[in-house]
């Protein structure tokens, strides 16, 4: 168990990325986003308050074959909340989930992890003005 700003997760084995980290990652990445007020408001909202969905959008996010083309409107949205720092909720969920990153994987995989995602938000901006 980790603790990341007062919320208890489980935390993915270190090591490989494979499904059953990847699943693990995004279970204790939706339970953090569901135990912060402002983002469980949020994500309720977009997600039409099925969690399901969110999990599915969240998987689809963090694997590492993802592109923008093959994210759902739900998956692009949250990649966006998690990387533009625009509106109070991306200035809220950007920092929250890099330090959830930092908290639950080992420094070299959480940086990965981070660039990997920043580097599908990047293909995703030039994908919509296409």
């Amino acid at each position: 168990m980790v603790v990341a700003r007062g919320v208890v997760v489980a935390a993915p084995q270190p090591g490989t990325e494979t499904a059953h980290a990847l699943g693990r990652l995004a279970q204790a990445t939706a339970i953090a986003f569901r135990r912060h007020p402002h983002l469980n408001n949020v994500l309720t909202h977009i997600c039409g308050a099925d969690w399901k969905r969110l999990d599915t959008a969240l998987r689809a996010v963090l694997d590492p074959a993802a592109s923008p083309r093959t994210l759902s409107p739900l998956a692009l949205n949250l990649l966006d909340l998690m990387n533009a720092e625009r509106g109070v909720t991306g200035r809220i969920m950007k920092p929250y989930f890099h330090e959830l990153l930092a908290t639950l994987l080992p420094p070299a995989e959480a940086a990965e992890v981070a660039e990997r995602i920043g580097a599908l938000f990047r293909r995703a901006q030039s994908w919509r003005r296409i």
